[in-house]
């Protein structure tokens, strides 16, 4: 059996929710089940996560009313004076006396945010976490190495502390309290701003039953 909607996973970008929509969830499920190897072995994220002004841009010149053309190396220079991510646009740093200082909620230095620096492949898992799959996805994708491995410097319990959504928080909660269950002590491991799970959802309005369980792993 061929891994076509595992690796068609890699392509989505996160904020294409219908796209999202249409993966065939029991598929996947199935794939993974016929080939448990797949899902403990990293693949590339070959995803251009541009927003729609710079694929524009891209493709031709825009010429704004006062007669200035916007080109790429002019968005890229805007978005490094307003702090924002030179990919998507997305504001992730903060000006503080002559320097710009990365926002520690997730996103990194080097002019892009997380999300759009995947300078590491990554586990099947932490591709679903960021895409926001259901929790039978996550359950089906989660194996010991991915559990326990960082992507980005991120482990697979902060990236879903990072990825709550704002439209079904409880489902996102749910995720959580699973990846927790199975690998407890990603409850104390650090992120690359020295971050444990622990202190993300204190910063959270977590379900009460949650934070005690975080408080007893």
């Amino acid at each position: 059996m061929s891994l076509t909607n595992l690796l068609n996973m890699f392509e989505l970008n996160r904020n294409d929710e219908e796209s999202i929509k249409k993966i065939d969830i029991d598929a996947l499920i199935r794939e993974v089940r016929h080939n448990p190897p797949s899902i403990e072995q990293r693949y590339d994220v070959g995803l251009d996560h541009s927003n729609a002004t710079l694929r524009e841009v891209r493709q031709r010149a825009i010429f704004l009313k006062t007669g200035e053309t916007i080109i790429e190396t002019y968005v890229n220079n805007v978005r490094r004076r307003k702090g924002e991510c030179l990919t998507c646009g997305r504001k992730c740093f903060r000006n503080k006396i002559f320097r710009m200082v990365p926002i520690t909620n997730g996103l990194v230095s080097k002019g892009r945010c997380l999300i759009c620096r995947p300078l590491e492949s990554c586990f099947p898992l932490h591709q679903a976490i960021i895409l926001r799959l259901p929790i039978d996805a996550i359950d089906a994708l989660s194996c010991p190495i991915a559990l326990a491995e960082q992507c980005n410097g991120l482990t697979a319990l902060h990236l879903a502390l990072r990825h709550i959504s704002a439209k079904e928080p409880d489902a996102s909660w749910e995720v959580v309290k699973l990846l927790l269950e199975k690998h407890p002590k990603a409850a104390r491991e650090k992120d690359g701003d020295m971050n444990t799970p622990l202190h993300l959802i204190a910063q959270q309005k977590a379900p009460l039953d949650l934070l005690s369980l975080f408080l007893r792993s």
